[in-house]
């Protein structure tokens, strides 16, 4: 059956004219925003270490991956779309100054010379309508990076709120069971939409409307309100290219997203997001020093506190500054170590406030186990937020007395009711009162 053309209203058709007004505006305005895209989805990188369970590091890892190619395939699809389309302009708009074209009777070089340039560089109506057709095409390729994207957050936040409900009614190696076949599902629906469009089941009619049905339920639950749009895009594209012209582009997009969104990923260092308990491991070693562990190199644009913070390398006077960074995904450990304030019927809501402050206060005092070249040092911890990103934790002030000229270790240790949950050690140097 041939393909039918579909009779459009004029506005609709003055718009699709026009359409590139718009496309050239959102383009812009698209290009600014993408642009801060990966230094927004390393920031969460970032507290994602700290909120979440270590153990969901993989699970976040593949997540931020997922955002920086994302991001990488908006930042490269704008771009393009706008110089191209402004390239588009440019060429209409020479085109109405000079409608001859290329001349060959200019005093430039020969005729014959000039009718050669004419024959290999004329850029024809039917090339400014191709070029047309790439830049719109590049603006749907961005829209449906984006509807993705918009998916891909939704759908997460619905799985980690179904997760959420699911840890407190089952145990874990169920919920396992269960993604697993939640994900099998789906590569058994994608592998029967497959099968189902080759050309062996192509033309039986009772197979193509169940798959169809099975197809449908199952792309209301992954897309849910961008289903419609993201489907007629998707389809729209595919159906207007051969199969050999979308896969090539597929491939070369892909590889150039790949490599784009590859750099941003190393270069936020949320690399290590996938062993987030080897990463913080980092923080023991005693045959280094870690600038974010010294106060004078903290940077406004810099990564987060991620271990115990001295103000220098070079300690002197008679008091040493300390803060302890206290990450959301330790409460579980220190509230397991201490246990929790319980109100007490014959205090008031105001004194048990009071109270509850001074016992968490007395928690972390006793969560922390501070120690001077293995001499351990008792503390008085009050609770402090860091100027640096607002980071919460403890600090505390040790005197100097017990110190020795030279080279000098700090270790912190976080304990738990299983022993020592994290260690931190700070090299740091002496020079005397």
């Amino acid at each position: 059956m041939e393909n039918q053309t579909i009779d459009k209203p004029q506005w609709l058709l003055k718009l699709e004219q026009e359409s590139w007004q718009a496309e050239l505006i959102i383009s812009g305005l698209a290009i600014l925003g993408s642009l801060q895209l990966p230094d927004l989805i390393g920031r969460f990188g970032q507290w994602a270490l700290t909120y979440f369970p270590l153990e969901m590091g993989i699970f976040l890892y593949l997540i931020q991956t997922y955002l920086f190619f994302a991001a990488s395939g908006l930042i490269i699809g704008f771009i393009l779309h706008f110089i191209l389309r402004a390239i588009w302009i440019g060429l209409i708009g020479i085109n109405s100054v000079f409608p001859e074209g290329i001349r060959t009777d200019s005093d430039s070089y020969s005729k014959i010379f000039m009718e050669n340039i004419k024959r290999d560089y004329s850029i024809e109506n039917s090339g400014i309508e191709s070029l047309d057709k790439l830049c719109s095409g590049i603006f749907v390729a961005c829209s449906i990076v984006l509807l993705l994207s918009c998916v891909f957050v939704i759908d997460l936040l619905v799985l980690y709120g179904i997760k959420c409900l699911l840890d407190l009614f089952l145990p874990i190696n169920i919920q396992l069971i269960l993604a697993s076949l939640f994900v099998l599902l789906f590569f058994v629906v994608s592998l029967l939409v497959m099968m189902l469009n080759s050309k062996k089941y192509q033309n039986n009619i009772y197979l193509q409307e169940k798959g169809y049905k099975v197809y449908t339920f199952y792309s209301y639950i992954i897309f849910h309100i961008f289903r419609k749009p993201y489907f007629y895009l998707v389809n729209l594209v595919m159906s207007n290219l051969n199969k050999r012209q979308f896969i090539g582009w597929m491939m070369a997009g892909m590889l150039v997203i790949t490599l784009f969104g590859g750099y941003h990923m190393f270069d936020s260092k949320n690399v290590f997001l996938i062993d987030a308990p080897t990463f913080l491991g980092f923080y023991e070693r005693t045959d280094k020093t870690f600038i974010e562990e010294y106060e004078e190199h903290l940077m406004i644009d810099g990564g987060p506190i991620y271990s115990t913070l001295i103000e220098k390398e070079l300690i002197e006077g008679k008091m040493m500054k300390v803060f302890v960074p206290i990450f959301d995904n330790e409460q579980v450990v220190y509230s397991a170590y201490c246990g929790d304030y319980i109100d007490q019927e014959a205090l008031d809501q105001e004194e048990n406030k009071k109270q509850a402050r001074q016992f968490y206060v007395d928690c972390y005092n006793k969560y922390h186990r501070v120690s001077i070249n293995d001499e351990v040092i008792i503390t008085d911890f009050i609770k402090h937020n860091h100027p640096h990103r607002g980071t919460y934790g403890v600090l505390t002030y040790l005197p100097t007395d017990n110190f020795k000229k030279g080279k000098n270790y700090l270790k912190v240790e976080k304990l738990s009711i299983d022993g020592v949950y994290r260690t931190m050690v700070v090299p740091f140097w002496f020079a005397g009162n």
